[in-house]
């Protein structure tokens, strides 16, 4: 018959004790490492629906028919108003007190050639665009001829082709924030011809 003196069994009886308070504490450290990675994704995921949420409340749909205008068919899609946006690579912001007016919409080209829509003011013939805001005060696309990143500015289009894009103009903050009309207008001008025009009203 073996003995075992007491202070063996109570040496045991701790080390078992600190053996399972060990494996007990790797779970636990576990199970919270996994809630914080489970918290942090889904405050990435409610961060980026928030976002996306925010851009579609910038977003009116606008309910006009298409036009034809020259060699051109032209239909604005929607409106946005934002203080800042990305234009490709290139970060832009608006003035202090001003908003950028961004005007979705679909073109497509009549002509049997290229065709650049919005092409350079120094053209002899040339298509402008431009917002009439209350019947009165008039802003011109600002983008001028860079035809990337759906900017349909100087955007060059094959025959037959369709494209979707934008344009671009900027207004105080006056203008987006009013309810008062605010129209498209594509304005044609020539040397050889007389000037004409369309518009869209957006509100």
């Amino acid at each position: 018959m073996m003995y075992h003196n007491k202070g063996e069994k109570s040496y045991e009886k701790v080390c078992f004790v600190l053996a399972a308070c060990a494996v007990v504490s790797a779970a636990l450290v576990g199970c919270g490492s996994s809630s914080s990675t489970e918290s942090t994704g889904s405050a990435a995921t409610s961060t980026a629906a928030v976002s996306s949420d925010a851009e579609a409340e910038s977003k009116q749909n606008v309910n006009v028919e298409m036009q034809t205008f020259k060699d051109w068919e032209i239909q604005p899609k929607s409106i946005r108003f934002e203080t800042a946006f990305q234009e490709g690579n290139t970060p832009k912001k608006a003035k202090d007190g001003n908003t950028f007016v961004i005007i979705d919409t679909d073109i497509k080209n009549l002509d049997s050639k290229v065709g650049l829509f919005l092409s350079d003011a120094s053209s002899l013939e040339y298509i402008e665009a431009a917002i009439v805001y209350d019947g009165s005060y008039t802003y011109t696309d600002i983008s001028g001829l860079t035809g990337f990143d759906n900017n349909l500015s100087g955007m060059p289009v094959q025959p037959l082709e369709s494209k979707s894009g934008y344009l671009l103009f900027e207004v105080p903050n006056e203008v987006a924030a009013s309810d008062k009309s605010l129209t498209l207008k594509i304005n044609f001008k020539s040397e050889f011809e007389e000037e004409s025009s369309i518009e869209f009203p957006l509100r």
